[in-house]
């Protein structure tokens, strides 16, 4: 036995062993009223327990048992095999709020109600940004990475279901109306980036427009990709930014689209590789970015987002995320009845149902999707 009585009532167990040269040790102190035969079969059964638990804590060798969530969220993001980009996404919703509420819970202990009461929480929250209660999609992210780090805690088998398994976010209809331009705003707005914004921001939003790829393809997209004697353009990588720098990567094989694009297309692409040759003098451009930065780097999204906003505000324009341009793409083709596949190969979605909150048909013109975005994105005059 490895208990000893230590005063009226009170006795110690101390259990240890030691396993390749290393020492493990488990006690505690506990105090009872039993007597007799009764005392007898507790005092075996506490050691016995006692005995177990040292067990397990030597076979949990990286101490997966006693992990708290925000423990096991480290561990994850140290050891999974996902791209840098994916772990900067859930270690800001991890930090941001996530931590603080529930990162002290013991992994084996977090029950579905704990997470329905963070997202309580989340859902009374005004963001700093918005000044708004955070959005539908902003909680889905915070489900979702809280759903990843325990189906990892199932795989290490420190719990054997995930709590957060059978919660469902109620979404709410929140308009698209603000996030994309109509044809006719279009058709005011073509003309004003024609006449007063350079190529190089005018040729960055017509072709946003046209072909609805989004902002680290059009960062990503280099000069080798282009046949302009084809009228061709191939995206199958895309720019990456992460907390470690930014990362060129391929697209997902599924994810590789290729445009055929207009001759007004055409000029712009040969017009701005002409103004963009003074960065890359006695260089080939072959490599170098289509859209950068003063010294041929990475140009990034911020940048976009700021010129057309400020942009805007300079001629009355209502202003829409660089990101909406591609919203605007979609809802184009889609209120020409456009088929919500043939709209999700161009936009690159692996599952066609993401493209289904575009599809609000408001026209009867069937149109093939090149020839469509061929008069939208071209300004009734203009000088070739």
């Amino acid at each position: 036995m490895s208990y000893r009585k230590i005063e009226n009532g009170k006795y110690r167990f101390e259990v240890e062993k030691t396993v390749d040269g290393k020492r493990h040790r488990k006690s505690k102190v506990i105090k009872t009223d039993l007597n007799g035969k009764d005392l007898k079969v507790f005092l075996f059964t506490t050691d016995l327990e006692l005995e177990e638990a040292l067990e397990d804590e030597i076979a949990d060798i990286h101490g997966f048992n006693n992990f708290t969530f925000q423990q096991l969220a480290e561990y994850y993001l140290e050891n999974a095999d996902i791209e840098v980009r994916t772990k900067d996404f859930y270690r800001d919703f991890l930090k941001n709020r996530t931590y603080e509420k529930i990162g002290n819970l013991k992994v084996r202990e977090i029950k579905k109600a704990d997470i329905e009461k963070y997202l309580n929480y989340l859902r009374k929250t005004i963001s700093d940004k918005t000044n708004q209660p955070l959005s539908y999609k902003t909680l889905k992210h915070y489900l979702t990475t809280i759903k990843v780090m325990l189906n990892y805690s199932v795989d290490l088998e420190i719990i054997d279901k995930n709590p957060a398994d059978r919660i469902r976010l109620q979404k709410k209809d929140e308009p698209l109306k603000r996030k994309f331009y109509s044809i006719k705003e279009l058709n005011q707005i073509i003309p004003i980036l024609q006449k007063y914004s350079d190529t190089y921001h005018f040729l960055a939003f017509i072709f946003t427009v046209y072909t609805g790829i989004r902002p680290g393809e059009l960062h990503g997209l280099t000069w080798d990709r282009i046949d302009l004697e084809k009228g061709i353009v191939q995206i199958d990588r895309s720019i990456s930014r992460t907390s470690k720098g930014d990362i060129l990567k391929s697209t997902k094989t599924r994810d590789h689209r290729t445009f055929q694009i207009s001759p007004f297309l055409i000029y712009l692409f040969k017009k701005h590789k002409e103004e963009e040759s003074w960065k890359f003098l006695g260089q080939s451009m072959e490599d170098k970015f289509v859209f950068s930065n003063s010294q041929g780097g990475v140009v990034t999204e911020k940048h976009f987002n700021e010129f057309y906003k400020d942009f805007c505000q300079k001629y009355d324009i209502r202003y829409i995320t660089w990101y909406g341009l591609r919203h605007t793409a979609a809802t184009i083709l889609a209120s020409k009845r456009v088929p919500a596949p043939n709209i999700a190969k161009r936009l690159g979605h692996t599952d066609p149902s993401t493209t289904q909150i575009y599809i609000h048909a408001v026209e009867d013109i069937d149109k093939e999707v090149k020839d469509i975005m061929d008069k939208v994105i071209t300004p009734k005059v203009i000088s070739l």
